[in-house]
């Protein structure tokens, strides 16, 4: 089956304690699916700032994250709904 993911740090896990309680609580809410796939990348993929040992990388992709998954929490519209024309429309 494969090598067996590495565990992320405690240390680095404590320092981002508040960042990833935010991104859990967003989960929760209607989340857009753009922050969902960011957040199930940042789990399973060991190549992530969660399996790295320095913070601001990973605060950097939560923050990403956050933004991206109240992106339908805020009420924001996917791009097509936004006035902008679809992708090969005619103006």
């Amino acid at each position: 089956m494969g090598e067996p993911r590495p565990l992320p740090d405690s240390r680095l896990i404590r320092a981002a304690a508040p960042e990833l309680r935010q991104v859990a609580l967003l989960l929760r809410d209607s989340p857009d699916v753009r922050g969902v796939a960011l957040v199930e990348w940042l789990l399973s993929s060991p190549a992530t700032p969660l399996y790295g040992f320095k913070l601001e990388p990973l605060r950097q992709e939560l923050w990403r994250a956050r933004y991206l998954l109240a992106q339908e929490a805020q009420g924001c519209q996917p791009v097509r709904d936004c006035g902008r024309p679809p992708t090969g429309a005619r103006p």
